[in-house]
């Protein structure tokens, strides 16, 4: 652990992490924030109203990208992960399809040497793969933090209907 004193949570630093939406007061100014932590539940609440006056607080802006065709000239240039396809962070996809990006690649790849094809057909195979794959996921993701961020809307989010079942483990409908 890298504090002063393990068992005094008052010399432990902390990072918390806020949202809001456009058109929302600036949660970047102390008061506007601890305005809004009223309405958190524990331990959250807490954790916001004790962030000592003078704190510079700075907005967590959500951003993502839908990739989209590039040219990737000839198949010398490609992109993985978070270059390639950053996401919203409420679905916690983002490492899974970099995983992904990075095993789909190594399997175009070896196919192109087995089968003594070309690279550039390798990566082009990876990035109509990849664009498909995760623009999805890029958009599920937007969607579900827009459904997290909307108290009327996250009842109807994966996490909420699913319990965190994936679907094709979902419980019987009468269990």
């Amino acid at each position: 652990q890298d504090v002063p004193d393990p068992n005094d949570p008052a010399t432990w630093s902390f990072q918390l992490q806020i949202t809001s939406h456009k058109g929302e007061e600036d949660v970047t100014l102390l008061e506007n924030l601890k305005k809004k932590a009223e309405t958190f539940a524990e331990p959250f609440r807490s954790a916001n109203l004790w962030i000592p006056e003078g704190t510079t607080i700075r907005e967590n802006k959500l951003s993502y990208w839908i990739p989209v065709p590039w040219d990737d000239r000839n198949g010398r240039i490609t992109l993985a992960g978070d270059a390639a396809h950053p996401m919203t962070f409420q679905r916690g996809q983002g490492m899974n399809h970099g995983i992904a990006d990075a095993a789909s690649l190594v399997t175009q790849l070896k196919s192109a040497l087995a089968d003594h094809s070309s690279v550039k057909n390798a990566v082009k195979a990876y990035n109509t793969e990849m664009i498909t794959r995760a623009g999805d996921e890029v958009a599920t993701s937007k969607v579900n933090t827009e459904m997290l961020h909307d108290w009327s809307r996250m009842m109807d989010s994966a996490i909420m209907q699913r319990g965190g079942h994936p679907r094709s483990q979902q419980p019987p409908a009468d269990a």
